[in-house]
């Protein structure tokens, strides 16, 4: 089944070997609209902003390449969306949109891996939301401050950059200027009139996702083997976040979380709003590694850093679970947050850290540095375990199909559950960590297409008690009847391929299915021959063959 996802990746994505080659520099993106579509494939060369004004539209499917030397001689390509401009980048499950290197063959998943990293720069999205700093706007980092159209922040949280869905973004982190590399996905000062939802973050050489204030609110991350923190907030981020992954590299990276309130080196605004982020799995490079110079803790909660962290796993880390930065001046370190209620880190998992040469205040090396104790006091009293969250395989070999971070339903994961604010933004859930049954990060990640995700084949998938059937299965009439089981709340989709593996038609696209449904389609314009009807889920693919004689 595994090799039928392959073979199907390759026909799916033949239209790339034939894609026009369009090359955008910075002279063709201004303040119009642009629509990018997956028939072309889109070669950034150098920094290509879209300005104030300017709409850019990219459909689902569409692969954008940046060149490693740029012919302008900057010093690397990234696409900057300036403030007051909008990006509306929505792919889906089926088609995500991929930023990648120019060398990167996405018809073949296993041509680079995760250490190919520095190919180009990365995304940045610039807006007018509030930001942690005594002016109301600032410079984005490693872009030359001459450079005004890098400039973000304002007072407008509502403030809206567009649509940024399912987008894999792969193989960055160049540097804009000496030792200022890119992030994946750079926010700053983006206001939660954007959406950013499945986001994976793959091969970075820095950060995978760092925000610079703003109010935007995220779900759906993946961040994987990216040389620093996996997810990092600066000036005073003060959205909502749900349902973050990161794994981290084996060799490499600092902390998977480093969260602070704003920078005293930059001057600091008190009394914001603090972020709130739910359900996230946090796995390290692994707790019996005896080299700890590589790999930081699980998260580290820095100057001013504040907010409500809960239903959340941290695992697989070399040093202590958690860190928290001492300032002498406790009002701007976390401690002091601890003590007026600014700061809360509740309901979580904590589990498999090393702390070989760390300071800790526990033999189970959760907290490093704590000041009298705070810190533990607060993670006992706020409902954290230190306990085996269960997760069904935890692996850092591409192609091992070793890793699963879906807890097992009938541990830990599934007691001990914080309800979360009811704001329409966030989803309660019955588990702890970013995924219960259904693992949403198959099909359009990079982890997935490397073989990283375990994928059940169809009897497999039977046994759970998945069913499609197709009546009939010879058709001469204009209407198929589809039986579909589903054995628990699940997002699905079902399509049809022709035995040359292309996509005929999308019956359900990423939609939320549970028990038996029924419904038909037609199919009186398919020509003669035999088809695939695949069903695709988070547990692995079930795919019935049907035929067609008119």
């Amino acid at each position: 089944m595994k090799n039928f996802l392959y073979i199907l990746t390759f026909f799916l994505s033949f239209n790339a070997l034939n894609a026009a080659i369009i090359i955008v520099g910075d002279d063709d993106l201004q303040n119009g609209t642009y629509n990018w579509t997956a028939d072309n494939e889109y070669q950034l060369d150098g920094l290509v902003y879209l300005e104030a004004g300017g709409v850019l539209n990219i459909e689902a499917g569409t692969v954008i390449k940046a060149l490693a030397v740029p012919s302008n001689g900057d010093n690397t390509s990234a696409l900057i969306i300036t403030r007051d401009a909008q990006i509306f980048a929505e792919g889906t499950a089926n088609a995500p949109i991929i930023f990648t290197g120019e060398d990167d063959d996405v018809t073949d998943p296993s041509d680079l891996t995760f250490e190919d990293r520095g190919l180009w720069g990365g995304i940045l999205i610039l807006g007018n939301a509030t930001i942690a700093f005594t002016a109301t706007e600032t410079q984005i980092e490693g872009i030359d401050p001459n450079e005004t159209r890098a400039r973000f922040g304002g007072t407008d949280d509502t403030d809206n950059s567009g649509v940024f869905k399912y987008v894999s973004i792969r193989h960055g982190g160049a540097a804009l200027t000496t030792d200022n590399e890119i992030n994946g996905l750079t926010l700053g000062g983006v206001g939660n009139g954007t959406t950013i939802s499945h986001v994976e973050v793959y091969g970075n050489d820095d950060d995978g996702v760092e925000w610079f204030g703003g109010s935007v609110n995220c779900s759906h991350l993946v961040t994987a083997f990216n040389t620093d923190d996996a997810f990092d907030m600066d000036l005073g981020w003060h959205g909502k976040g749900q349902f973050w992954f990161t794994i981290m590299d084996p060799n490499l990276g600092d902390h998977a979380g480093e969260f602070s309130g704003s920078d005293d080196n930059e001057g600091i605004v008190e009394g914001f709003d603090r972020p709130e982020v739910y359900n996230m799995t946090f796995i390290g490079r692994g707790s019996d590694i005896s080299d700890d110079n590589k790999q930081k803790r699980g998260i580290h909660i820095k100057t001013n850093g504040a907010g409500v962290f809960a239903n959340s796993i941290f695992t697989e880390f070399v040093n202590e679970a958690i860190e928290l930065e001492f300032d002498n001046q406790t009002d701007l370190d976390p401690f002091g947050n601890l003590a007026d209620g600014s700061l809360v880190i509740n309901n979580n998992i904590w589990y498999k850290f090393g702390a070989q040469n760390g300071n800790w205040t526990d033999a189970n090396g959760i907290v490093r540095n704590d000041n009298n104790g705070e810190a533990l006091a607060h993670l006992l009293a706020n409902n954290n375990d230190v306990v085996d969250p269960q997760l069904a395989g935890v692996s850092w070999d591409e192609g091992s199909n070793g890793l699963d971070p879906r807890p097992d339903p009938s541990g830990a994961a599934y007691e001990n559950v914080a309800t979360v604010p009811a704001n329409g933004f966030f989803t309660q859930t019955s588990y702890r960590g970013a995924f219960g049954w259904d693992n949403w990060a198959n099909g359009w990640t990079t982890l997935f297409e490397q073989g990283f995700f375990g994928v059940l084949n169809a009897t497999d998938l039977s046994k759970l008690g998945y069913e499609l059937v197709l009546s009939p299965n010879v058709i001469s009439n204009e209407n198929m009847n589809i039986t579909l089981t589903v054995p628990a709340s699940s997002t699905v989709n079902l399509t049809v391929f022709n035995m040359n593996g292309q996509l005929l038609e999308t019956v359900l696209d990423n939609v939320n299915v549970n028990g038996k449904s029924n419904f038909s389609i037609e199919v009186g314009n398919y020509p003669t021959g035999m088809y695939f009807m695949t069903l695709t889920t988070a547990e692995g693919v079930l795919t019935q063959k049907f035929a067609v004689q008119k």
